[in-house]
């Protein structure tokens, strides 16, 4: 049979994405919401072939779209992320707990995890503790962070516990080139 000598393969093998991204009272701030939600919406646009989810956290957790729901578009996610609104705590365990969950749900060979925000988050300690849970499960982790109004140090904490790296973004035209070289995509 031919099939017994073709082989095909995807160039990288195909990818899972999920974003985490924060709409805390914090983040009322067109440098801040403004341009990490346009980040998610331009890496969803680049990422439409992969598998891909969108969460939104403060005090309580808001899921856009699982990794699993392949029927809903990225128009729909992008419309929901134009209407989000900043307000509440700012919690990220919740978000980060999902994001595992939907990991497992993706047989992706590779695995990123883009938590956005600007890393005020009200249980950072349970977040380091979750982001130690996705190294070993070969997710890759990035900060996502406005460049001059975040908390470094958190950012840093986080991102070492995950052994992952913080991108600190200035403009929403910096993201591209940013994004393309971490992700190597």
């Amino acid at each position: 049979e031919t099939s017994d000598f073709l082989v095909t393969e995807t160039y990288m093998g195909h990818r899972a994405f999920y974003w985490a991204l924060d709409k805390s009272g914090s983040m009322d701030s067109p440098k801040k919401l403004g341009m990490l939600a346009i980040s998610v919406m331009a890496g969803l646009y680049g990422v439409k072939k992969d598998d891909f989810g969108v969460v939104l956290f403060d005090s309580v957790t808001h899921v856009v779209k699982q990794i699993a729901e392949h029927n809903v578009s990225v128009e729909k996610v992008a419309a929901d992320l134009l209407e989000t609104r900043a307000g509440g705590g700012t919690g990220g365990a919740e978000s980060m707990k999902l994001a595992l969950r939907n990991f497992e749900d993706s047989r992706a060979k590779e695995k990123i995890f883009i938590f956005s925000t600007d890393m005020y988050l009200s249980d950072q300690g349970v977040c380091e503790d979750l982001a130690e849970r996705m190294k070993p499960l070969g997710i890759k982790m990035i900060v996502l962070v406005p460049t001059h109004e975040h908390n470094p140090q958190a950012a840093e904490s986080l991102a070492k516990k995950a052994h992952g790296v913080v991108l600190e973004i200035n403009s929403i035209d910096e993201l591209p080139a940013k994004l393309l070289r971490v992700t190597n995509y």
